[in-house]
């Protein structure tokens, strides 16, 4: 027993200099991991989504000089803005995808040629690159690097269709904001794409948009309704076309199509991308965004 005491303090218990935790040690233990766990693992994930944002700006920019062009190579509108008839007001990702016309104004009429109508070219004008007249399509503009998602296999790296979702378990395509109507009661919600087009994914694995503001976003000038304007309202409307990704919600939020008697400062926020003030408040969401030809900066009036 005295060879006891002298060993452990007492019989049966620790002593100062023995191994071992007692049950509040070890739990206190092992709230501490789990908490360095969970602060890591946030932590981490903090930096994925810094990441994915990051990512998302690098290909908004590729993105646009794909249209637009760079100092090292012309764009698609280079390569398509002198030919008769063509507009840029309808224009989606996909243009810069697939060598295909696009036709129809005040709502989208995919890869059909109308003849006889006002303003429009031929269809294989479109497609053929002439380096005679040096003009036509010579795509891809661009190469895709990441799919759009899509719990039906078969549209996986699509654009979608409006009641897909990305895995089965989240909100349709529809719900989310991808397709809005391109003109009051017309039916035609695909603004943004066709299902079934070629598609680019933002890292959250949506389609990146191009977001063409519509003619109830302007106050045109008197006399503007006539259709020979109607080339040079077009213009005007893609000087404000911007790039857009939904960001980590998935969720478009950026206004663009909205239709009825709209007020000045409502007209003014579907072309500015939801800018709202010159003090840049901004009613988008976590969306990203991008404009092909200004700053995005707040303005009172359009110059026509």
């Amino acid at each position: 027993m005295n060879e006891c005491i002298k060993k452990f303090g007492c019989c049966g218990s620790r002593g100062s200099g023995a191994a071992g935790f007692t049950l509040v040690e070890l739990l206190l233990v092992i709230f501490l991991v789990a908490l360095v766990a969970t602060l890591a693992t946030v932590k981490l994930s903090g930096v994925m989504e810094r990441a994915k944002e990051r990512t998302a700006q690098a290909d908004l920019v590729t993105l646009r000089e794909a249209f637009v062009g760079s100092a090292s190579m012309p764009g698609y509108l280079a390569d398509m803005e002198s030919i008769p008839g063509f507009s840029p007001a309808w224009l989606r990702i996909h243009n810069l995808l697939v060598g295909t016309n696009l036709v129809g104004r005040g709502m989208v009429l995919i890869d059909q040629l109308m003849p006889g109508s006002v303003g429009f070219a031929d269809i294989a004008v479109f497609k053929a690159w002439s380096s005679e007249s040096q003009r036509g399509w010579r795509g891809p503009y661009l190469a895709v690097g990441r799919e759009v998602e899509n719990a039906v296999a078969a549209r996986r790296g699509l654009f979608p269709q409006p009641g897909d979702t990305r895995d089965g378990k989240d909100r349709t395509f529809a719900e989310r904001g991808f397709f809005p109507s391109v003109v009051a009661g017309s039916g035609v919600p695909y603004a943004y794409g066709q299902g079934g087009e070629e598609a680019m994914a933002d890292p959250w694995g949506n389609p990146y948009v191009l977001q063409v503001p519509p003619d109830d976003a302007f106050d045109w000038p008197v006399g503007w309704e006539n259709a020979g304007f109607q080339l040079r309202k077009e213009e005007i409307r893609f000087r404000y076309a911007r790039l857009v990704s939904a960001g980590p919600n998935g969720q478009l939020e950026t206004p663009c199509y909205q239709f009825g008697s709209l007020s000045v400062g409502v007209r003014r926020e579907l072309r500015l991308a939801g800018l709202v003030s010159s003090v840049a408040a901004k009613n988008r969401g976590d969306d990203l965004v991008l404009f092909l030809n200004r700053a995005d900066i707040y303005e009172e009036e359009v110059s026509y």
